[in-house]
């Protein structure tokens, strides 16, 4: 008697699993909403929900950096697309405006005719940029706000200095001087590096002190067999190959100055 009443039990559970009510699929939603939003602003746009739903209401609110849930939306069929998918639904968060800086999150939660609920959520990080002002220490630009910068103080010969949407700059408006090539750090650019005439002068100060440190040991060796020999053009001789040596060192040293205050 008792295996019969097990096996009647096991008879009616896979009758009523086979042609009862489903039981809640987890449906899938989408929420179209930004990673990123301006401090003091508001948020809007769609949230979709792609598979077949028995769907009885909607809520959407989202919850501050604080921990606080405001902004409680509710919706149902009548005032998404319908009840067949997707269901599409328009969400405005116009008041209250996120005023907080730091992560919000926002919720959709759908619930089904069954009192079954479930909930997906979206991150939105509240920042300063795009009000218009530098005036957070990670900021580049913010818009039109540059401080004093410009293209000519970066390095470039003329042009527009731009802004990304993150607030870093973006030198494609810039027009790069066609003597020099563009500088990865925007530098002000060395005239006796990338200049023609200043490259010139320093390959043949170069160059010549090379020269210099085989011809003078030899003059002053010259010099001093001419004196051993008494003549006079011996003395000339070292005195000048001193004198030229050290001008070269002197050129040498001027150029290699230059460098290291403008580069």
């Amino acid at each position: 008697m008792k295996r019969l009443l097990t096996i009647y039990k096991l008879l009616l559970l896979v009758t009523l699993l086979s042609f009862g009510e489903p039981i809640l699929a987890f449906p899938t939603i989408q929420i179209d909403a930004p990673s990123r939003a301006t401090i003091n602003t508001s948020v809007s746009g769609n949230f979709t929900i792609t598979d077949d739903f028995p769907l009885a209401t909607i809520e959407i609110f989202y919850r501050t950096p604080s921990g606080n849930e405001i902004g409680l939306r509710s919706f149902d069929a009548n005032s998404c697309s319908g009840q067949t998918p997707p269901i599409i639904c328009q969400y405005n968060f116009s008041s209250p405006i996120l005023n907080e800086l730091g992560r919000y999150q926002i919720y959709v939660r759908a619930e089904n005719i069954y009192y079954e609920a479930h909930t997906k959520s979206h991150p939105v990080d509240t920042t300063k940029c795009g009000n218009g002002v530098i005036d957070d220490p990670q900021e580049q630009c913010d818009k039109n706000d540059f401080g004093d910068l410009n293209c000519g103080k970066l390095g470039y010969s003329g042009g527009k200095l731009l802004c990304t949407e993150n607030c870093f700059l973006d030198f494609s408006g810039c027009i790069r001087n066609p003597k020099s090539p563009e500088s990865d750090d925007h530098q002000i650019l060395n005239p006796l590096q990338y200049n023609t005439l200043g490259a010139l002068v320093n390959g043949i100060v170069s160059v010549l002190f090379y020269i210099s440190l085989v011809l003078c040991p030899l003059g002053i060796i010259l010099g001093g067999f001419f004196m051993i020999g008494g003549r006079a053009l011996g003395k000339k001789i070292i005195i000048y190959s001193l004198a030229i040596f050290a001008v070269i060192i002197l050129l040498k040293w001027i150029i290699s100055l230059t460098q290291d205050i403008i580069g």
